[in-house]
């Protein structure tokens, strides 16, 4: 994925705390548009605007709310402190609304470059090695401060006999998958057989029921998800990352198929230290760090010459506003089912 590909909905996957939609955010950041001119939609950046179904996603979840959020997780950890008392062990609700100090939901404007720039591009390059570097404004989550929060649960687990934290553990979150279930990609979870956090999350987060679950569904879920694999082979799509390829072949990066496999590059030299546990020297880190910056300066210039991520984002755009007209009436329905699951976790 590029310094500035576009955002887009991922296909949506069942979690310990419910399903939620996967926005995959590689694109730039910058203020938001509508802070300051209510004409813009909300959710929108000076690169980057939703598209017609993430606003009816955004629109069936809701804003997140953290008061609310917290009390659904109190519940959850008086589920499971209940459950586990039922298992024979000890356990202590966590409040975790103790990390909220120390927890920012929004991105940190710092001194240096933004996220999603050519200044970021030529100075940190995507931020793989170079993440010392970023300070305040690498594109992950930052971190204000430092928080008190710690698990009251730990005293009591290291007090444990090692067979005994096994049966703990397994008491808590299940029997866990093996390397080869994981490599094969068979496992899946399933909150029945996920201890019981697994069976106290979804009786909270999934209250009103588990409507990805829902046979009536799946049919409208699985072509929505098709839409995004379609418009990768879009006539505009293949063109625009033809002349990126061409432009990046030029810059001395020749055989990328797309965006992502220019990043592959960095993560292909780093791979063999990261599976190690080890660490370049310095002098060959500093070289990966400027081949880096290069690379994502070549990726930069080259996406925006070729226009793949605004081609990218109305091919979008016009997919999702296609797929809308021709299934007004279930999304909305859909829509609808999402509003009344979220109401009936957040009720209790």
């Amino acid at each position: 994925m590029g310094i500035r590909t576009t955002r887009r909905i991922a296909a949506p996957i069942t979690l310990v705390t419910g399903l939620v939609i996967a926005l995959a955010a590689c694109s730039g950041g910058g203020p938001r548009a509508g802070d300051d001119d209510p004409s813009k939609d909300a959710g929108a950046t000076d690169d980057y605007t939703p598209g017609p179904l993430e606003k009816m996603w955004t629109e069936a979840y809701g804003s997140f709310d953290m008061v609310d959020s917290n009390a659904q997780q109190n519940r959850v950890e008086q589920l499971v402190a209940e459950c586990m008392s039922e298992q024979g062990f000890e356990y202590t609700p966590v409040d975790y609304s103790q990390m909220d100090d120390g927890f920012s939901p929004e991105p940190i404007e710092g001194d240096g470059p933004q996220w999603g720039t050519e200044e970021y591009a030529k100075e940190l390059g995507y931020g793989i090695t170079t993440w010392e570097d970023t300070g305040e404004t690498a594109e992950p989550m930052p971190i204000e401060g430092e928080s008190d929060w710690s698990d009251p649960n730990m005293e009591y687990v290291d007090s444990l006999s090692e067979s005994a934290q096994q049966a703990y553990y397994e008491a808590l979150s299940g029997p866990q998958p093996t390397e080869e279930e994981m490599e094969s990609g068979d496992w899946e979870y399933d909150p029945e057989n996920a201890g019981c956090y697994g069976k106290a999350s979804d009786e909270v987060w999934n209250a009103g029921g588990n409507i990805w679950e829902d046979e009536k569904y799946q049919g409208l879920l699985d072509e929505m998800n098709l839409i995004y694999t379609s418009a990768e082979n879009d006539p505009k799509i293949v063109a625009a990352r033809s002349e990126w390829t061409g432009c990046m072949t030029d810059a001395g990066y020749p055989g990328l198929a797309d965006q992502s496999a220019a990043q592959e590059i960095i993560y292909t030299e780093m791979q063999e230290y990261w599976e190690n546990g080890t660490e370049p020297d310095e002098a060959t880190m500093t070289g990966i760090r400027d081949r880096e910056r290069a690379l994502a300066t070549a990726d930069f210039q080259c996406a925006e010459k070729s226009r793949i991520n605004e081609i990218q984002t109305e091919v979008q755009h016009s997919i999702e506003q296609d797929f809308i007209d021709s299934h007004k009436a279930e999304l909305e329905e859909l829509m609808a089912a999402v509003k009344e699951q979220q109401e009936a976790a957040a009720a209790g």
